[in-house]
């Protein structure tokens, strides 16, 4: 499939690739081969032609590769941007299980350091403000 995929090069006919055992003992010549096919093409071309010709491929992403060209992530509508107050606008990953009767929502984006520290220092710990106040004086909160 993927020879074909290839348009059938000359060098796939060689009796070095003609079996499993074979390609396994010259793989670093099958490698090179490969690297000079895949290398002057577009990464995410050859993956969709390799998969439409049913060979299980995908691209090797770099970390921006997943937000601005995966497939998977763009059809499952992944991202949102959502303000941030040092960011700006900042793009957010999306809640991962897709359930239809409670699909999720991503509401803010990240807080900033020390944004819910008070919030739960008196609601969770159950500090009055001088308690918290005096935490802050001596240093021990940001």
């Amino acid at each position: 499939l993927m020879v074909r995929a290839m348009d059938e090069p000359a060098w796939a006919r060689e009796a070095c690739f003609a079996t499993n055992d074979a390609r396994i003992a010259n793989q670093d010549m099958l490698d090179e081969h490969l690297a000079s096919w895949t290398s002057v093409q577009d990464d995410y071309a050859v993956m969709s032609l390799l998969q439409a010709a049913g060979v299980r491929a995908a691209a090797c992403q770099k970390p921006s590769d997943r937000v601005d060209r995966d497939p998977q992530f763009a059809a499952r509508g992944w991202w949102s941007s959502l303000p941030h107050d040092e960011l700006g606008d900042a793009r957010v990953d999306g809640v991962a299980p897709r359930l239809s009767a409670t699909p999720g929502t991503v509401r803010t984006a990240a807080p900033l350091l020390g944004e819910h520290t008070h919030e739960v220092l008196s609601d969770v710990l159950g500090m009055n403000d001088e308690e918290i106040a005096d935490a802050q004086a001596s240093g021990a909160l940001m």
